[in-house]
């Protein structure tokens, strides 16, 4: 149990630095608003995962990736400066697609809401069935 909060405090705080990284301009050339979404570490903490949301088009995002691929060793020495580990963890960039998911999400909801005002909605109250006069 402790490993694994271990993980988690070192992955965020990984995350910390890599995100402070990208918005102060210490790694040049990339996107604006280029962030680190999570930073998820393997039990021995010698590989992170490194999720990055990265705005643009599907070029923009892979030329990012290639441009942090070839930035890892600087990272990583970064890293090591800030956090005392007894080995710098390798480091592995991913795409953070949740933004984007969620954005398909609100706008196939917003959808559905156009669509449900739209169509006339018959209350509880209102019976589509003829009633019977009683006498």
């Amino acid at each position: 149990m402790a490993n694994i909060i271990r993980q988690k405090r070192v992955g965020d705080e990984i995350c910390r630095i890599l995100a402070k990284m990208c918005t102060d301009g210490t790694l040049r050339n990339l996107p604006l608003l280029t962030n680190c979404a999570a930073v998820e570490m393997n039990r021995d903490l010698t590989y992170a995962r490194c999720y990055m949301s990265i705005p643009g088009s599907e070029a923009v995002k892979k030329a990012t990736l290639q441009r942090l691929e070839k930035l890892k060793g600087f990272m990583r020495h970064e890293i090591m400066q800030q956090i005392t580990l007894r080995q710098a963890p390798d480091l592995r960039f991913y795409l953070d697609t949740s933004l984007e998911y969620g954005m398909q999400i609100d706008a196939k909801l917003a959808e559905i809401k156009a669509q449900q005002a739209d169509s006339p909605v018959t209350s509880a109250t209102e019976s589509t069935e003829p009633t019977e006069e009683v006498k």
